[in-house]
Order: C-alpha cells, then structure tokens, then sequence
C-alpha cells in the first residue's frame, strides 16, 4: 500500500498549478481594468446627464455661441447628482471637474472634463 504522494506527483500539481495562474491571472487583470473603463464612462455619462437636465431647468443660462462651464460641484450643491458620486479612475470627489456645453447647429453638446 502506498502513503503520500512522490516527488513526481507533487512537482506535476505545482506545474499544473503554475498555468493555471499564468492563464487566468493577466485574463482577471485585463477584466477589471475593462471594468472600471466601463464605470468611468458611465460616470461621464451621468454627469453630462445631469447638467443636460441643468441647462433644461435654467434655460437662461445657455450659452447663446460658442460654450459654457458648469462646475460639477454645482450640479451636486444643487442635487442634480448624488453628492457622494466620484470618480471611478480617481476614486475621489473633486471640485474642479466640469462640464463644457457647447451650442452647434443642431443643439447643443456636453462634454465632461477632468481636473
């Protein structure tokens, strides 16, 4: 009867062991930097949302030409978007992030700029 393992048995589960990682570990890596892509744009989205909404409210604050800035520190002061929404890529709150809104032919344009 045999008790335990050999060395040969041991050394083929480690090296087994061993691709195993090196195939799922980059493949984990790679799905979590996608993920926090993925919530940085929906961030974006949400805050442009919000000051879309803003400027539906406030129609005399559009810009007549060219663009207008409007702090997104504003657009939580005055509940537009939760006050504890932050940034996925800097995980902090900041208060120079804003959105420009910019008037075209066809209506108008908002585009969410970082610090």
């Amino acid at each position: 009867m045999k008790n335990g393992f050999t060395l040969v048995e041991l050394l083929a589960v480690l090296v087994v062991l061993g691709v195993i990682t090196l195939v799922s570990v980059p493949n984990i890596i790679n799905t979590n930097k996608k993920s926090i892509e993925n919530d940085y744009n929906e961030f974006k989205i949400t805050v442009e949302n919000a000051a879309e909404i803003y400027m539906e409210t406030h129609p005399n604050e559009k810009p007549e030409s060219d663009s207008k800035v409007i702090a997104v520190s504003k657009l939580r002061n005055d509940g537009y978007i939760n006050k504890n929404l932050t940034n996925p890529k800097t995980k902090v709150i900041t208060n120079d992030e804003h959105v420009t809104v910019t008037k075209t032919s066809y209506g108008y344009t908002y585009k969410y700029q970082e610090a």
